[in-house]
């Protein structure tokens, strides 16, 4: 059991090594990628936080109404890139759950970003998890936002901090 063990690391390990020999380039790539999205995504989603609306997750908000009234829709481009970069989030998010970063807050962001059916519902019930509702509830706090609202539920006020 234990030779077979062994085997198996040492098998893993030679693998691991014979890539990094082979080509050096990828792992300096993969590197500086991974760098990059990690200082990314400590300065995006701060701003997104501060960003959202007190109410965004209240029933009534409607974002149109910001924005004058009138139905205003996003351009193509501007939304494909939009679920682009809440993809990436996503993905960048599921790998910070393994490794350094905000894993939880990132891949709620990316939600925020994409278009999907019934995404108010998730995007409340993932705000309302003690991690990431703590986490937006500090960043607020420390920029002077006033604490985002939720429906109100038997006993609830609407507001968590």
């Amino acid at each position: 059991m234990y030779e077979a063990l062994t085997a198996f690391i040492n098998d893993g390990w030679q693998s691991i090594r014979s890539l990094y020999e082979g080509d050096r380039t990828v792992i300096l790539w993969l590197t500086g990628l991974s760098v990059l999205s990690f200082v990314g995504t400590i300065v995006a989603v701060p701003i997104i936080v501060r960003r959202l609306p007190a109410d965004y997750f209240l029933p009534e908000f409607d974002g149109n109404e910001r924005l004058g009234g009138d139905f205003q829709p996003m351009p193509l481009l501007v939304r494909v890139l939009k679920n682009i970069l809440g993809c990436f989030l996503i993905f960048m998010g599921l790998l910070m759950l393994v490794g350094p970063g905000q894993g939880l807050l990132t891949i709620f962001m990316g939600i925020l970003l994409i278009d999907f059916p019934r995404k108010k519902e998730v995007e409340m019930k993932l705000a309302q998890l003690g991690p990431i509702n703590r986490l937006m509830s500090w960043i607020r706090t420390r920029a002077d936002k006033p604490p985002l609202q939720f429906p109100n539920r038997q006993g609830d006020t609407g507001e968590h901090s």
